[in-house]
């Protein structure tokens, strides 16, 4: 004959609480590792690299800060805390506390979206990967005064390349595209029409 056991109201809401909270409990909890310039493990007196990590959701977030200075340079994801296989997103940050680069990264190998900036806050690289692949990337280059000056799109899957000059109002200069190995050079008046046009080749 079953039994069956009745709790306590009160028992069964300390249960019902309690549950959740060590769940959280485990998620907040901050692992801290000294590392010196290789990111290798070392005693806290020679750290050059103080990072902290932590469980949230299904990956193990680390914060990885200068020594000295205590400056954050490094947000990186992933699978554990033993750190040895990296699960998604990287970001670096500049000196000044902007955002240098974000690369998403599965199980040690980039894939998806990778984005570089420089100091200003210019976007200079943007790139996509499939298994460590570069699928596709686009180099955008400014001058010391701010302004885009160049720009090269390489889709490998295509095998396309167009690499374009402009002028300080955006104006397109030149152009080099080729699909392939092979290409065209022009050159554009100031007017936007183009002034030449020349054949040209691709030799590894």
């Amino acid at each position: 004959m079953k039994k069956t056991v009745f709790l306590p109201k009160l028992l069964v809401v300390v249960l019902f609480i309690l549950v959740p909270l060590t769940e959280a409990m485990a998620q907040n909890k901050v692992y801290v590792y000294y590392m010196n310039e290789h990111m290798d493990i070392v005693p806290r007196e020679k750290a050059l690299i103080i990072g902290k990590g932590m469980r949230r959701d299904s990956v193990f977030q680390m914060q990885y800060y200068t020594a000295k200075g205590n400056r954050l340079f490094m947000i990186e994801s992933y699978k554990d805390s033993t750190l040895a296989v990296a699960h998604g997103t990287r970001e670096m940050y500049h000196a000044s506390g902007k955002k240098s680069e974000s690369v998403e990264v599965f199980n040690n190998q980039l894939k998806g979206v990778s984005q570089k900036w420089d100091s200003a806050g210019h976007l200079t690289d943007s790139a996509i990967y499939d298994n460590d692949k570069l699928c596709y990337e686009k180099k955008m280059r400014y001058t010391q005064t701010g302004y885009l000056f160049n720009t090269k799109i390489t889709d490998n899957i295509n095998e396309t390349m167009v690499d374009t000059d402009d002028d300080s109002t955006g104006h397109k200069l030149r152009e080099i595209s080729f699909i392939a190995d092979r290409g065209t050079w022009k050159e554009f008046k100031e007017d936007g029409t183009i002034a030449s046009v020349d054949s040209v080749f691709y030799t590894r």
